[in-house]
């Protein structure tokens, strides 16, 4: 896929869905720093240690050995985060929707699929990483809200925590960015959604909070958690009944990709109102 510029990013960011998914193997971008690097890291070589070893069978020889990284063996799961690379918000597809992966990073190799996670050193890991693909309530990575997602309701909400770190240059591209994987929703779910909210849970979605906030990019737009440069996070904890209604909305984007950038949106609500008394202290 050419992305080199922010126009072909926009354009093809609606094709993402489709060409993820149907790839037999993907090479993401997971070390490079912007569109004007390839996917083929240079990296440092490895420094071997010779150890000479003689066997129980009496065969004598030379063993080379290597260190692995303390900081990841004593939590395996940054081998499978590979949180020390420069990846960047437009490439959360490429590991979200693609079913077999093959990173090149700035350290070692990593290949991932649905079932199993191993690296170039010789770690094999049960846990996988976030993915649109595979059976719900399996163990993946990152764990924000939810551990084992059981519903599509619970995998939405468990991403978007997840996705709030990936870095963007303008804080408006996250919804073309992350479109492919709307496409996937707006199927599994039956619903659509207007800048972000999707209509059959439209309540519960604009319950969002803010975290780690770096830029509002459109404080027209300041309901939508698109438009923030951080993590939208949904708490919700135990029972709650909603006491408002939503009575009408819209969202019109601009171009042909429906899960992409909007230019205007509204949302009509009937919600009982609650008076405010200042007094002083």
């Amino acid at each position: 896929m050419y992305r080199s510029r922010r126009s072909g990013r926009l354009e093809q960011a609606a094709k993402m869905h489709s060409v993820y998914s149907n790839s037999f193997l993907t090479t993401p971008v997971t070390s490079a720093k912007d569109g004007s690097t390839d996917c083929f890291a240079n990296r440092p070589l490895k420094e071997y240690i010779k150890l000479t070893h003689t066997s129980k069978d009496g065969i004598s020889g030379d063993v080379f050995a290597f260190a692995l990284p303390i900081y990841k063996e004593v939590d395996t799961n940054k081998y499978i985060t590979i949180d020390n690379e420069p990846v960047t918000g437009w490439c959360i597809q490429e590991r979200v929707l693609s079913r077999r992966i093959l990173h090149f990073a700035t350290d070692q190799m990593y290949f991932e699929c649905m079932e199993d996670f191993r690296s170039e050193d010789g770690t094999q890991l049960p846990i996988l990483y976030f993915s649109m693909h595979g059976k719900l309530g399996s163990s993946r990575l990152p764990v924000h809200r939810v551990s084992n997602p059981t519903s599509y309701n619970d995998l939405r909400y468990h991403f978007l925590c997840s996705s709030g770190p990936w870095k963007l240059t303008k804080g408006s591209d996250k919804l073309p960015a992350l479109s492919g994987i709307a496409a996937m929703f707006s199927e599994n779910l039956s619903d659509q959604y207007s800048a972000g909210i999707w209509q059959n849970s439209m309540i519960q979605d604009l319950l969002w909070q803010g975290l780690e906030i770096v830029q509002i990019e459109d404080r027209n737009l300041s309901w939508s958690w698109a438009y923030i440069n951080g993590i939208p996070a949904n708490a919700l904890i135990g029972r709650w009944e909603p006491i408002g209604h939503i009575l009408d909305c819209h969202a019109a984007v601009q171009g042909t990709n429906r899960f992409g950038t909007v230019a205007e949106a509204w949302i009509k609500m009937e919600v009982p109102l609650i008076p405010l008394l200042l007094h002083e202290v």
